[in-house]
């Protein structure tokens, strides 16, 4: 279910290719490291104003859980998201992991990512540089299963009736989550 640019079915880890110390994280998450607290924040997802912008976010709701990246199941807590105008006919989707609490409940390991600056410090006339897109990255990492129903998507603006709210857990790594770079 792939053409040449796109895993129009999700991609993940193939993990039965990896060592077997790690096996089990890269098929699974990698745990997260949690205070005893959880996040409980359900206030729901308000709906986009134009009928537009709405069609489109309906259509990148659709994309993410139809590749398998938000799945069924018990949520805890929500998270928010919102679009961002990409160009006069698309939009960028920000899901922000941040909204409900949960990042200053996790902690991650700091590690070197360099900026431009401490780049330029080690380029010569020999360099060779690159600049790549790694926007849906995060997504072939899988979220560690204790922290999947802290990271509800609220999709019943979209997709859910007013008298059944539709929620839905994120089951990868996502933007906005503090050990997502890390993992």
């Amino acid at each position: 279910h792939c053409d040449w640019w796109e895993w129009n079915q999700g991609s993940t880890l193939f993990f039965w290719r990896w060592h077997p110390e790690f096996k089990a994280c890269a098929r699974d998450g990698i745990p997260a490291f949690m205070l005893d607290q959880q996040p409980s924040y359900k206030v729901p997802q308000p709906p986009t104003c134009s009928e537009d912008v709405r069609e489109k976010v309906k259509e990148k709701l659709s994309k993410v859980c139809e590749r398998g990246y938000i799945e069924k199941g018990f949520v805890k807590s929500l998270t928010g998201y919102f679009p961002v105008k990409k160009s006069l006919f698309d939009i960028r989707m920000v899901y922000d992991a941040s909204k409900c609490g949960l990042n200053e409940l996790v902690w991650a390991p700091n590690f070197f990512i360099p900026s431009v600056d401490s780049m330029v410090d080690v380029l010569d006339h020999n360099s060779w540089m690159a600049d790549i897109d790694l926007g849906e990255m995060f997504l072939n990492f899988p979220l560690d299963p204790q922290v999947r129903p802290l990271v509800g998507v609220d999709l019943t603006p979209y997709f859910g009736h007013d008298d059944q709210p539709l929620w839905e857990c994120w089951c990868r790594c996502l933007m906005g989550f503090r050990p997502s770079p890390y993992n």
